[in-house]
């Protein structure tokens, strides 16, 4: 039997939903439950859960871990199909619940699954400017891959027991006496998650995350190359710390690592803001890399953000006419703080609490850029949307 298209996972997921939120905005249930089993695996197509918030105004939200899944009613993206509108087509209702918003995928969503899923243990590199979704898009992998995410952040006084482990002093409840025991590291939670005690894969493997990787100490890269080791498909770790004790590895254990920086030092003007990621990285472990995605400000997911959270079309575009300004300056050399993603979504979020989306601008991004560059910003806003923003809420009687 020819497997379903996109289109027809889509045309059946949709009447069922759309019954099952006939009388409610917000519905949770069950993998289990008998109203969902037979639309289970269109729902979890990505591009069918895309389409859904986007032309039916349903989002869903996975927990795999749980097996459980939330169907919430949100303002549908798509255009009103031509013909004359119908006063509900042009004013579509508000969101029900602005506090969330659908996950997009970046483009090359399908490329890393497949990566991952490989027999061979390959090592990955997100690369990508502050805000652009490499963390976030990490968690999402692992929630929809049933897997569960152990995470290291990096920073400069970091030591091996942060990855493999190191001993410590205990006290034996029963007799009162002090005993030294090895206490593992994230890296073998990692590496051990999904085996039994005999070390007999049961379960599902765990991810290991390096956040932060372009600033790995260089006394850690030796600890970290074994780590990175994919000769074998389990591979294996000897902790000195412990008596020599081997560790092997479920054969899905993957390693990802995401930075500012392709760890090669500051060799750009874009990398020079990340003065934290400053060092370059032991070549030998960046050759232990198997393939670099390189993450920037998803378009298509900041509008559908904005569409669901803020539930205007007016103000949306408001916003993304401004991000547009604000990003072509930044291509120009005459701004260097990055408009972000995570800004957009701060934004909204300060739009819906104040209900005015000068103030929502103003104290989400004045305040946090330099004198300079809050002049350019006011200078963007008041030629796109004429309104002076400093004038309307810098306060006046302070002196600073």
């Amino acid at each position: 039997m020819a497997k379903p298209t996109k289109a027809e996972l889509f045309r059946k997921v949709v009447p069922v939903v759309k019954n099952l939120l006939e009388n409610t905005n917000r519905l949770e249930c069950t993998f289990d439950d008998p109203r969902i089993k037979g639309i289970l695996g269109g729902i979890n197509n990505a591009h069918v859960r895309t389409e859904l918030a986007r032309v039916e105004g349903i989002a869903v939200d996975f927990d795999v871990s749980n097996r459980t899944l939330t169907l919430r009613k949100v303002v549908p993206t798509a255009p009103a199909a031509s013909g004359k509108k119908t006063k509900a087509q042009s004013k579509p209702p508000r969101p029900i619940n602005r506090t969330t918003h659908t996950y997009v995928p970046p483009p090359f969503d399908s490329d890393i699954v497949k990566i991952l899923q490989d027999v061979v243990p390959h090592n990955l590199w997100f690369v990508g400017a502050t805000g652009s979704g490499k963390t976030e898009y990490v968690h999402h992998l692992a929630s929809r891959l049933g897997r569960r995410v152990f995470q290291i952040n990096c920073r400069r006084d970091m030591e091996t027991a942060s990855f493999l482990g190191d001993k410590t002093v205990d006290i034996d409840e029963s007799t009162g006496q002090n005993f030294i025991r090895f206490v593992e590291g994230t890296a073998i939670s990692a590496m051990q998650e999904g085996l039994d005690d005999q070390g007999n894969e049961v379960g599902e493997p765990g991810i290991l995350f390096i956040d932060e990787a372009g600033a790995v100490p260089s006394h850690i890269s030796i600890a970290l190359n074994r780590l990175l080791e994919t000769r074998k498909a389990r591979r294996t770790v000897t902790l000195d710390g412990d008596g020599g004790r081997e560790v092997h590895s479920h054969s899905g254990f993957r390693i990802i690592m995401a930075a500012n920086t392709i760890g090669r030092g500051l060799i750009g003007l874009n990398d020079s803001l990340y003065t934290a990621q400053g060092d370059a990285q032991d070549i030998s472990t960046l050759n232990r890399i198997t393939a670099v995605f390189h993450f920037g400000y998803n378009r298509v997911a900041e509008k559908n953000i904005l569409a669901e959270k803020i539930g205007d079309a007016r103000i949306s575009q408001m916003i993304l006419k401004f991000r547009d300004a604000i990003r072509d300056t930044i291509r120009q050399g005459d701004l260097q703080t990055p408009f972000s993603t995570r800004t957009i979504v701060a934004i909204a979020d300060c739009y819906r609490i104040w209900g005015s989306i000068e103030k929502a601008v103003f104290y989400t991004i004045f305040n946090s850029v330099t004198p300079d560059e809050a002049t350019k910003y006011n200078e963007l806003w008041y030629t796109l949307h004429t309104k002076d923003l400093r004038a309307a809420f810098e306060c006046k009687d302070m002196d600073y």
